[in-house]
């Protein structure tokens, strides 16, 4: 019974490393192609945290963000960012709007948690963000 036990865990194992793996690539790359162009001319411009951002892949347009609040969870200072993120077809119709978070980590802040709004994100764009050149 030990080894069926040993035998069922390894399978498991290599299942459930197997769906990482397929979660992992299943969204698709963005490599070389993507460029991402930030704007500092709004009110958080002056912080020197980005107030919107343009993503093209391939010269096309697949996505835009827009900073929306900085959130102070305690202490003194800004903890967060939040940003809403908006993802477009090829056909330039909105698949995709999303609310992300971002934690200051100079001299740009990392996502730490997203929520979809409506939609199906096709590509992870957006995973850091300006804050502090």
């Amino acid at each position: 019974m030990g080894t069926n036990l040993k035998l069922c865990m390894r399978a498991m194992f290599f299942i459930a490393f197997f769906i990482f793996l397929f979660a992992l690539y299943s969204t698709p790359s963005l490599s070389a192609g993507l460029k991402i162009q930030y704007d500092y001319s709004g009110s958080l411009g002056i912080y020197g945290i980005a107030d919107t951002a343009t993503a093209y892949l391939d010269g096309q347009l697949v996505a835009k963000a827009k900073a929306i609040r900085i959130i102070k969870s305690g202490g003194s200072g800004a903890n967060q960012l939040e940003v809403e993120e908006t993802q477009y077809s090829s056909s330039g119709g909105t698949i995709y709007r999303g609310r992300l978070i971002f934690r200051f980590s100079f001299p740009s802040a990392y996502l730490e948690e997203e929520e979809a709004i409506s939609g199906t994100k096709k590509y992870n764009v957006f995973t850091s963000w300006p804050s502090g050149n």
